[in-house]
């Protein structure tokens, strides 16, 4: 490969790689923070074309659309299964369904999540969505809550780190020239000292084999 040709394919990749990461600087920007409780819907705006996503509770201001966006709302709280009431007069949460969606080469997979089974006990007041990404059989994004976090109550801990298994907003963008997803997930938690805290986990997933 002659010097020219290989400084023309490093300037190419470069730039699809800022083409990428400008879409998911603007989802990122679109972000309305949350707490505890806030999520009802969620919204996945997707360009199939582009293998571009992003997932947030749909009360945050829709993100500048480019290419051929289209949005879909997912009532998830729809897909935690209840029980008959017992004696008590309670309604225990028996498990929870997962929706599926397709956009271009990815499957985004929505279900329901809580801290305690019983509504009235410790904790019990707290359901989130799960979010899951997937590509094939590789996971893209794994499963993840979609809620704010308190690092001090140890319920939470019941799922996973806030700084791990718990964020805000989930994207993911398809590089054609790496072979690779982007993943940009916008994490918002209270830390110990009762500060809010936010953070933004950037990284590259392999594509499919």
């Amino acid at each position: 490969m002659s010097r020219r040709l290989a400084l023309a394919s490093c300037g190419l990749a470069i730039g699809a790689l800022f083409v990428l990461s400008s879409a998911l600087a603007t989802f990122a920007a679109a972000v309305a923070p949350v707490r505890e409780g806030a999520y009802g819907k969620l919204r996945l705006d997707c360009d199939t074309k582009s293998s571009l996503l992003h997932v947030v509770d749909a009360s945050a201001p829709a993100a500048k659309r480019e290419g051929q966006m289209n949005s879909t709302t997912i009532v998830w709280g729809a897909l935690i299964r209840l029980g008959p009431k017992n004696a008590q007069g309670e309604t225990m949460r028996l498990g929870t369904s997962t929706s599926h969606y397709r956009c271009g080469r990815y499957e985004v997979r929505i279900s329901g999540g809580y801290l305690n089974p019983r509504p009235m006990g410790e904790g019990g007041a707290i359901q989130f969505p799960v979010i899951e990404v997937r590509q094939g059989q590789d996971t893209v994004v794994p499963r993840t809550a979609l809620a704010e976090c308190e690092e001090a109550l140890p319920r939470y801990g019941h799922f996973g780190e806030c700084t791990k298994s718990w964020a805000e907003s989930v994207s993911v963008a398809w590089n054609p020239t790496t072979q690779k997803s982007q993943v940009s997930i916008r994490r918002a938690y209270i830390d110990r000292a009762h500060n809010d805290r936010t953070t933004t986990d950037a990284f590259e997933v392999a594509g499919a084999r």
